[in-house]
């Protein structure tokens, strides 16, 4: 059984720490690949190239945590992994784990004072746990497409008969319902400060209603020849642009249901939609892999992002209108709008991404599959900050604190995920 020893490795381990206090990221990473070849049971080299390997991209949370209980198994008498496998926790944004976790340990009087720290944080950042809010299964409702408002507050479940029914996220209760459309619901989006709704569905229409009237929709919009994959609304909540899957991309003004243009794209069908926070340009991803820009005053097509090796399904545009992500397959690529080059891969799941949903800060993104896992990103970095077990379809509220899903047994979940608030960092150890 692995035993706990003082080595000059772990002179080694301090200087890299120190070296990464400097920004000398490699040199640091090259001083831990020394020490783990040597002892690669080293703790705090593990630890604190698993904490790199985290935050560069290159190991996901799940494979750090695989790491860290390992760990803990291997030293089964010391405290010093539990406590490094809390602070992991606390970064991926599960507190109440780490608080779990730390409770035996701060018992030992020897390292109160690390543990107490360690709590004290724990206790203040578990508000911004990434969780579940609230799982339901509605009794009438065969979920197919989810929405939420601006704040979080109001939650829209669409059905496969195609209504749509609005919940108040705190009391949980039924607070309106919006019927009209004869087939599933695909997209649902809130609009003008959730005092819109546009609705799209498998019966070729997009449909605006008014959430103080719940009873009139306020415009149909038709000319889609097949079922409409996606409505998105401009900032301004003016214009709207729509995608169908046999092709055709249309925009509408939003205040007299008028259609501005229509374009069709020949290659293959169109699943998602997306438009710049300026409101002057819009991208749809198409099943064929290729990402098309749109004059949104014109319906020109401006340009064309394309890797044909899988569909994408999923496309979303910073918020300064210089970096475009398209989920392709199991990748999240980013694009830059300026060169049109594709600057960073991200090799995201194991399955086809079906939703990308982009926090409104532009840094922070979320991907789901059809198979049941959800992954929260730092585009910046891809660091894979959190993953947790849910199904697309997923959307965001505009500020990135809550989240919707849609389930495979006609459900939803709203979860809290605090996107844009800064979390814990874990920090790197040294030996003592």
């Amino acid at each position: 059984e692995p035993t706990l020893t003082h080595t000059p490795l772990d002179i080694l381990n301090n200087r890299a720490v120190s070296l990464l206090d400097l920004g000398r990221m490699a040199e640091a990473e090259t001083l831990w690949e020394q020490v783990l070849t040597e002892n690669p049971a080293h703790i705090e080299a593990l630890y604190n190239r698993g904490i790199l390997y985290w935050r560069s991209g290159r190991i996901t949370d799940t494979q750090l945590l695989d790491l860290m209980h390992r760990l803990c198994e291997a030293f089964p008498q010391e405290w010093l992994p539990r406590y490094l496998l809390a602070e992991v926790c606390m970064e991926r944004g599960d507190c109440t784990t780490a608080m779990e976790i730390l409770e035996p340990i701060a018992k030992l009087e020897e390292y109160h004072r690390d543990v107490a720290y360690c709590q004290s944080m724990a206790y203040h950042f578990h508000q911004q746990d990434k969780r579940s809010l609230w799982h339901y299964t509605p009794a009438n409702l065969v979920v197919t497409a989810v929405g939420v408002s601006g704040n979080g507050g109001r939650v829209l479940a669409g059905d496969a008969d195609g209504k749509v029914v609005a919940f108040d996220a705190q009391s949980q209760r039924e607070i309106g319902n919006y019927r009209g459309h004869e087939g599933r619901i695909l997209s649902l989006t809130y609009a003008r400060n959730d005092a819109m709704i546009v609705t799209a569905s498998a019966d070729t229409t997009v449909r605006i209603w008014r959430t103080s009237d719940e009873k009139k929709c306020q415009h149909i919009l038709r000319g889609h020849e097949g079922s409409v994959r996606k409505a998105v609304v401009t900032a301004d909540g003016m214009r709207i642009v729509s995608v169908c899957e046999d092709g055709g991309v249309m925009a509408w003004d939003a205040e007299t249901g008028e259609r501005l243009w229509a374009q069709h794209v020949d290659t293959a069908g169109v699943w998602d939609v997306c438009v710049t926070p300026c409101g002057n340009f819009a991208f749809s991803a198409s099943a064929d892999g290729t990402v098309i820009k749109w004059d949104m005053a014109t319906g020109k097509a401006l340009g064309r992002f394309s890797d044909q090796s899988a569909a994408c399904l999923g496309v979303a545009v910073n918020a300064a209108g210089t970096l475009l992500y398209v989920a392709c397959g199991r990748k999240v690529q980013t694009w830059d709008l300026g060169s049109g080059e594709l600057v960073r891969t991200i090799a995201a799941h194991q399955h086809d991404i079906a939703t990308l949903a982009l926090s409104g800060d532009g840094i922070h993104a979320v991907t789901a599959t059809a198979q049941g896992t959800i992954k929260i990103w730092n585009l910046e970095t891809g660091q894979c900050l959190r993953s947790i077990q849910g199904y697309a379809p997923m959307v965001l509220s505009r500020d990135g604190t809550y989240g919707i899903s849609a389930g495979v047994e006609g459900d939803f979940t709203l979860w809290n995920l605090a996107l844009e608030e800064a979390g814990f960092l874990a920090a790197p150890m040294i030996c003592r």
